[in-house]
């Protein structure tokens, strides 16, 4: 499985970064990180032989880190 989402409201990506508001801050989290946990969920059930799941970033276009386990 492959995540690709990423999301923040357009007022909180104009200006300054010091200018994002609260609500606009808890948004991109939820969509952009806490849709990984939900996407997950949903895709285990269909890993009965194992299986990769991976999240993309702008950071890991750069780079690739090996799994630990």
């Amino acid at each position: 499985m492959v995540h690709a989402v990423a999301f923040a409201p357009a007022a909180d990506l104009r200006g300054e970064f010091l200018n994002t508001s609260r609500e606009g801050f808890r948004v991109a989290l939820d969509v952009s990180v806490y849709s990984l946990i939900a996407v997950t969920r949903g895709a285990a059930p269909l890993m009965t032989d194992g299986g990769s799941i991976i999240t993309l970033s702008f950071y890991a276009a750069e780079r690739w880190f090996p799994t630990t386990t």
